[in-house]
């Protein structure tokens, strides 16, 4: 509310939202004297109560092929993590990592049992910022190239069937509120305000795309080549 918080007329809300606007650091302001400003008014107060309570939507369209993983970014940018999971064995343990994108890494592919469903892996993997000098994989063998390493939290990997219809719903647990929690890292924002948790929901769908099939030259053989 850049122009409209520099009104006169600006009050206070209830202390409880009032801690929430600080947070965001906005206040509420009403100096609306017809119609037109009374609407902006509504349409920047219906924004910020929006930032205040959650976030919008995002819906995005992704063709994946089967068995190529598919990274989706969650916290872009983060600095320096400390963060603690649970072995199969029960035993809990903690790692830190530097600077770097926390991504999700999910792999579709057929379920050959039942080829209607679909079947999602997905593992928490933190990309470094950083690129380091390292052997890769080429069309034409190992090439030395910079790329940043991937630390792949096994732990926290899962897989599911998903059949016709269904969706995988993503969130955070109970144990988000432990700030070392991988949840706190992947699923969560808002820094500088309050904290919200996200929420991801796959809807796979299967369909089959037309493949153009390019028929093979035949071999032009010269006067001196035999066949035996």
């Amino acid at each position: 509310m850049s122009k409209l918080s520099n009104c006169p007329g600006s009050y206070s809300t209830h202390p409880y939202l009032q801690r929430r606007w600080d947070a965001v650091e906005r206040k509420l302001a009403f100096c609306a004297t017809n119609k037109r400003a009374w609407k902006a008014w509504r349409a920047e107060t219906t924004r910020t109560l929006r930032r205040l309570t959650g976030e919008q939507l995002v819906r995005a369209h992704v063709i994946a092929q089967p068995g190529r993983p598919l990274p989706i970014t969650l916290r872009p940018g983060r600095g320096e993590q400390t963060i603690f999971m649970f072995r199969p064995d029960g035993t809990l343990f903690g790692k830190d990592y530097p600077p770097g994108d926390n991504v999700m890494v999910i792999t579709a592919g057929v379920d050959f049992d039942d080829p209607k469903n679909v079947l999602i892996s997905g593992t928490p993997v933190i990309r470094t910022k950083r690129r380091f000098r390292q052997y890769v994989r080429g069309p034409t063998g190992y090439v030395l190239a910079n790329r940043p390493i991937h630390f792949r939290l096994e732990e926290m990997s899962f897989q599911f069937n998903v059949p016709p219809g269904g969706f995988l719903m993503i969130g955070p647990g109970p144990e988000v509120k432990r700030s070392t929690s991988p949840g706190r890292h992947f699923l969560t924002g808002g820094e500088r305000g309050e904290r919200f948790e996200m929420l991801m929901v796959i809807a796979p769908e299967v369909f089959s795309a037309a493949a153009r099939l390019v028929k093979p030259k035949p071999i032009r053989r010269r006067p001196t080549d035999r066949m035996d």
